[in-house]
């Protein structure tokens, strides 16, 4: 039962995660969408042959026709929980995303959290800095700066086929980059009790990686562990910097498997020391004593007086 009740009937026609990969044993990593909504570039992670679990990926709401963006980040993780909890045990995966996919996943785990569940470490890949917008940001300079960089990634989206695609579809992507691009500059993110692991591109400048590292490292009250990443913060999930990616992020969840093994499992029992022998006492000789242990042996020891 989804802790998220409100969100009931409200899910898109893209309500189910994309199965990019299924295989595997350790528990599923399911990442969230990044500004532009698309998953497909996790694909590409796949490629590598080297994923040792199951890996999903949700799509954004508004890319498909009669869908609307959400407006916000906490919106936004709502609907990725309850996208989730229709197929899986909300603590039984592990939470990710890929550049502004990273606030997102923060968010659901902050959410998770003040359900009173326990999330497991999150997996970030290129995390994305934090804004410049502030709350006292001019309203026109706020839109200015979410104007011009909705031009740029439709720009980008597009690649020069502009003319090929119909105009109602570039409204669509233009409403949906736009609609993120409010809600990435509004938001002010809460830190969480789970453990962050953030992939952080080398070929990043030296100051604004600096920014990001310190941004992140804030907003894990336990620990956030970073990791370089090969390329930048385009080309970090494109060969040759994906297989080396695919072995860092998955040696993570293997030693928090084997932590969340080591905490799971019981204690060992204490030996019962032996009680001393004394004049009067029979020992019960049976079959089914056979093979006891001694400690258990000599518990089992009957006094004649009794």
């Amino acid at each position: 039962m989804s802790p998220f009740p409100g969100l009931n009937g409200m899910l898109p026609k893209s309500g189910r995660p994309f199965r990019i990969h299924d295989k595997g044993s350790r528990a599923p990593l399911v990442m969230c969408h990044a500004i532009a909504g698309t998953v497909f570039f996790y694909y590409h992670l796949q490629r590598t042959g080297l994923l040792q679990g199951p890996l999903h990926a949700i799509q954004a709401c508004g890319l498909e026709d009669g869908e609307e963006p959400m407006g916000t980040v906490q919106a936004l993780a709502a609907r990725n929980l309850q996208v989730i909890a229709q197929e899986q045990d909300l603590e039984s995966v592990h939470l990710g995303g890929y550049s502004f996919g990273c606030i997102v996943a923060l968010e659901m785990a902050r959410q998770l959290e003040a359900a009173g569940l326990t999330p497991r470490p999150l997996i970030l890949l290129a995390p994305s800095p934090p804004t410049q917008v502030t709350d006292q940001t001019p309203d026109a300079e706020r839109s200015a700066i979410v104007e011009a960089q909705t031009a740029s990634l439709l720009k980008t989206a597009l690649r020069g086929m502009d003319r090929l695609v119909p105009r109602r579809y570039k409204d669509r992507l233009s409403h949906l980059y736009r609609t993120h691009l409010q809600a990435y500059h509004a938001h002010r993110p809460s830190a969480v009790n789970c453990e962050i692991a953030a992939f952080v591109p080398l070929g990043e400048r030296a100051d604004s990686r600096a920014a990001v590292i310190d941004h992140w490292r804030g907003l894990s009250h336990t620990r956030c562990s970073v990791h370089d990443a090969g390329g930048d913060h385009k080309t970090m999930l494109r060969a040759p910097h994906t297989a080396p990616l695919v072995r860092a992020f998955e040696s993570v969840l293997r030693e928090a498997a084997e932590a969340r093994h080591a905490m799971a499992a019981p204690d060992a029992p204490a030996p019962i020391p032996a009680l001393p022998r004394r004049r009067g006492a029979a020992t019960v000789s049976s079959p089914a004593m056979q093979g006891m242990a001694p400690g258990l042996a000599h518990s089992a020891r009957l006094d004649e007086n009794d």
